[in-house]
């Protein structure tokens, strides 16, 4: 376990701080999640910084070319960045952040400060980079 949980550090200083492993002595793997979605299955790791309680994930999946080639198209197309490691048969992906439609049409559609105008562009660009997105994980 102590060499899992140092190599599961590394990986995600690879990922987030550029290979700078001085930041890892702050940090620890709290817990790793087995998790299917679809036909695609992953391992979710979950970091926290010792220090300020801050957590952070990141993902192990099978690497094959369409990921790999969309990840790599996403990158170049894309305004957001998406932080990822391919290595042999494995690919590590930095944890994307999202609100399921279903929970932000119940919790914030009516709310005040919400921008209507604002929401359908941001959902027309969502709608340019779905293809985008689809040709890197079809099965996620």
């Amino acid at each position: 376990m102590p060499v899992l949980n140092e190599t599961l550090q590394q990986v995600y200083a690879l990922l987030k701080g550029d290979g700078d492993f001085s930041v890892v002595r702050h940090l620890y793997v709290n817990r790793v999640d087995f998790c299917t979605f679809g036909n695609s299955t992953s391992f979710r790791v979950r970091i926290v910084n010792a220090c300020n309680n801050h957590q952070d994930y990141f993902h192990l999946k099978k690497a094959d070319a369409s990921r790999v080639y969309g990840r790599e198209l996403e990158h170049l197309l894309s305004p957001n960045r998406l932080n990822f490691i391919p290595h042999g048969t494995t690919l590590v992906e930095e944890h994307v952040v999202r609100i399921p439609g279903d929970i932000f049409i119940d919790r914030w559609r009516h709310h005040k400060e919400l921008r209507p105008i604002r929401i359908a562009k941001d959902l027309m660009n969502v709608n340019e980079r779905c293809f985008v997105r689809l040709l890197g994980d079809i099965r996620r």
